[in-house]
């Protein structure tokens, strides 16, 4: 039996154990397990007793960037919080400006300042500091006089565990130093809350030029003297066509393979080839701005560098990728990716370990980012009374599209007013904030809104006051906040939050059903249940926490096998004579 640092829960020493024997096979491992259940330590003991040399944690916030940390000072780890420049960089943190860079931008601006001897800091740290949280990393650092981003490279090769954020991973040029870094050739990956990393590392693959940035960028090139690409352009001429093009883009719509391409070259009556030219003339004009603005120590940022680098990648059409025009105040071209294996496919190379408390279907998750079929995979039940949860939804009424109107969100008003009525502590998660602004105009009782003051305010007020929340689901509320006990006691999801059937969508729903015959589950369904779910789960957070969740959509008849306690209710008083009972039976 491996030793544990805690008196384990129900269900954490069977995950433990399946962890171990899936890292001593090299099988990969998908797991669902609660908010509440203790999936981090359990996941470090099992590499700590299977000695594991080299670890990648994977992590969305800092928030759990800190408890990982925390659980390996415990185990006796040796973690280091790895954080890119805009954490780390003492003169990127002390300018506004510099903070608004990307990494690319920063890291450009690191080489200059270091290759002019420029950076007050030094890059030489000799000493070890681990399982330090990332402010008390940068503190300690800095009072030293070292850049604590250097420090950090330099402590990679010798610490267990690099707790670092998705972009580490999912952002080709920063993973290929990263991996140097590590001096390791097969670390162990781990993916926290690994619902996101789809969605993230699709993000990552997206590109899109606006007819703001290429405006943006045709002032620059004006500001620099307004500079040849070719022969027969200047750089604000070749831009003018480019965006004249844009704004003829009215309505959303998928363009065809070099359809964008083909328009230019036929405007600008020059061959393919020869607009590309043009487009790394213009990389190079932006390249030499970007220069000279690091040597300033100014963010090294160039509208043109940007517009060149996109439309170059754009014209080199890619397999399992959509190009989608739309129209609006700032038309644009956006290239989606279909399939986001290119930035995942790696994980085969070594032991992957992906964990979440809302990652049903597993299939789904394993065939998006490309694991193989012998994936382990499992759903760890909760630790805490299933009892302690009712969840009630309304049959007679629906956010579906069709039926957002006056009528639906009346209905809505009078359920959301009646259960506020009974005095609990309430939150309430919407599809989207439209549809929120379009619901609350109809009730009357005062509610903390998201959006209206900064989110850790309005968190304040909620905690100290207790009333009524509400957000939208896969907002700040409904994922990243932590209401033990009294503190919350109803969620209301005022409508399922599946998305709408975009163009894109769309396509992505063909590429799965041609590949996996599962489009509209995989596009639709499974986003609204998990985003779903994931808000539900605020009420349940220890075995003392008691809560209702009243879903008000008829759809929610999908979520019957997900929960014990599940009931249909006919109207807002069948809910409220629900809701009544389960709290008088617990009072």
């Amino acid at each position: 039996m491996t030793e544990f640092p805690y008196k384990p829960r129900k269900n954490q020493l069977r995950m433990l154990e399946d962890l171990k024997k899936s890292i001593v096979e090299r099988r990969h491992f998908v797991a669902e397990a609660p908010t509440g259940f203790g999936k981090t330590v359990v996941v470090l003991s099992a590499l700590k007793s299977v000695g594991a040399e080299k670890i990648i944690y994977l992590t969305r916030t800092l928030s759990q960037q800190r408890t990982v940390i925390k659980e390996s000072r415990v185990l006796g780890l040796k973690a280091i919080a790895v954080q890119g420049r805009v954490h780390y960089c003492p003169i990127a943190r002390k300018s506004e400006e510099l903070r608004k860079g990307d990494s690319e931008e920063l890291s450009k601006l690191c080489t200059t300042l270091k290759k002019n001897n420029d950076c007050e800091y030094s890059t030489e740290f000799r000493g070890e500091i681990f399982n330090a949280y990332p402010e008390e990393f940068y503190d300690e650092l800095t009072s030293e006089g070292v850049c604590p981003y250097m420090a950090m490279k330099s402590m990679l090769s010798s610490a267990n565990i690099a707790v670092a954020p998705y972009t580490f991973y999912l952002n080709p040029f920063i993973r290929r130093k990263f991996m140097e870094w590590l001096s390791h050739p097969k670390p162990i990956i781990v993916v926290d809350e690994a619902h996101n990393f789809p969605e993230v590392a699709r993000d990552s693959l997206t590109v899109e030029i606006s007819h703001r940035s290429v405006l943006s960028a045709e002032k620059e090139a004006v500001e620099l003297g307004d500079p040849m690409l070719c022969e027969e352009y200047h750089a604000s001429d070749f831009l003018e066509i480019i965006a004249e093009m844009l704004d003829e883009f009215s309505e959303e719509r998928a363009l065809q393979p070099y359809e964008f391409e083909s328009m230019a070259t036929q405007r600008l009556k020059v061959s393919l080839e020869k607009y590309r030219d043009m487009l790394r003339r213009g990389i190079e004009i932006g390249e030499e701005l970007r220069s000279e603005k690091a040597r300033k120590r100014k963010l090294p940022r160039s509208f043109l560098y940007r517009v060149s680098v996109n439309l170059l990648y754009m014209s080199e059409e890619r397999e399992n990728t959509i190009k989608i025009a739309s129209g609006g105040r700032n038309p644009k071209i956006t290239m989606y990716p279909l399939d986001i294996s290119p930035l995942t496919v790696d994980l085969r190379a070594t032991v992957s370990i992906h964990i979440s408390g809302t990652l049903y279907p597993l299939d789904y998750y394993r065939d998006v980012i490309s694991l193989p079929e012998s994936t382990f995979m499992k759903i760890y039940p909760s630790p805490f009374p299933r009892e302690n949860l009712l969840v009630l939804y309304a049959e007679d009424v629906t956010s579906k599209y069709e039926f957002r109107n006056e009528e639906t969100y009346r209905r809505m008003a009078e359920y959301i007013e009646k259960i506020i009525s009974l005095g609990k502590n309430v939150a309430i998660f919407f599809p989207s904030y439209k549809f929120m602004g379009e619901v609350l105009k109809y009730v009357d009782d005062e509610i903390i809104v998201e959006g209206s003051e900064d989110s850790n305010i309005l968190l304040s007020r909620f905690i100290r006051y207790g009333g009524v929340i509400a957000g939208v689901l896969g907002g700040r509320f409904s994922e990243g906040i932590d209401l033990p006990g009294k503190l919350l006691e109803i969620v209301i999801i005022a409508g399922l939050p599946y998305p709408q059937p975009t163009v894109y969508r769309k396509a992505l729903m063909n590429y799965f059903d041609n590949i996996l015959g599962k489009g509209w589950e995989y596009v639709f369904e499974v986003p609204a249940i998990r985003k779903t779910v994931q808000a539900i789960g605020r009420l349940i957070r220890s075995e003392k926490d008691k809560g209702v969740a009243v879903i008000l959509d008829k759809r929610a008849f999908r979520l019957g096998n997900y929960y014990k306690n599940f009931k249909r209710c006919s109207n807002p008083q069948k809910i409220i004579e629900e809701v009544r009972r389960f709290f008088n039976d617990f009072s």
